[in-house]
């Protein structure tokens, strides 16, 4: 009986490998709302790198599971960031801005592997990130703001008011679910290749408020392709 119950623990981990990864990242923060004033159509992709490690449990031929810890940098490039001030109770100073957004998140996606052939892969499956810090980066300081005076009623341009790149840290929440699928072909028993996109669900920006500012940043989902280099070991496939 013993023996048996070895041999079936040893069956099962030579379907076990374990394994490292790094790549690059197209990344971007997708606009859900054009008609909003604060959002910008010129904001581009930021390229950036991730890296992590990997499980990856074959039950068959056909199928296999694999959770992964990944470091992901991510964002974009001439993100809009708004604001929404008030000096006084008589008046109130409103305007927009641009910056590079870096999010520093950890992932940990869950993927289904479906194998269409020993060399390669279908991946699809959930992915949650945890947000580990925030970079607000290269800020256009006046580029466009206006005064309104409540007794008056009359805008009035007004380039001297400025946020602080350091405010708009707290304007994103700290986890983001999404979706992944990708292929992964394998070189040989140990390295392979991964490309996949990941489709952000989770609107990712949210206003900062307090008593007397309001300001928030331009786009809600994230959106990231990955092209990653992998080295597997362990068991053996």
């Amino acid at each position: 009986m013993a023996v048996l119950s070895c041999w079936g623990i040893g069956a099962n981990a030579q379907n076990l490998t374990f394994g490292v990864k790094a790549g690059l990242s197209v990344a971007n923060i997708t606009n859900t709302d054009r008609g909003a004033s604060y959002y910008f159509d010129d904001a581009s992709s930021f390229v950036g790198f991730n890296a992590g490690a990997f499980a990856e449990y074959k039950f068959n031929r056909w199928f296999g599971i694999s959770p992964e810890v990944v470091y992901s940098r991510q964002g974009v490039n001439s993100a809009s960031l708004r604001f929404f001030y008030m000096p006084s109770p008589q008046s109130a100073v409103a305007g927009i801005s641009s910056a590079d957004v870096r999010l520093n998140y950890i992932n940990v996606p869950v993927l289904a592997k479906i194998y269409l052939a020993k060399w390669l892969s279908i991946d699809l499956g959930p992915q949650v990130g945890f947000l580990a810090g925030v970079n607000i980066m290269n800020m256009s300081k006046y580029m466009e703001s206006w005064h309104w005076n409540f007794i008056t009623g009359a805008p009035e341009y007004y380039p001297e008011y400025y946020v602080d790149a350091s405010e708009y840290r707290g304007c994103f929440k700290k986890v983001d679910f999404g979706l992944l699928m990708g292929l992964t072909a394998n070189f040989n028993k140990h390295i392979f290749l991964q490309g996949r996109y990941n489709l952000g669900l989770t609107n990712i920006s949210k206003n900062k408020e307090s008593v007397d500012t309001d300001i928030a940043v331009g786009g809600k989902h994230n959106s990231v392709f990955q092209v990653n280099l992998c080295d597997r070991f362990g068991y053996g496939r």
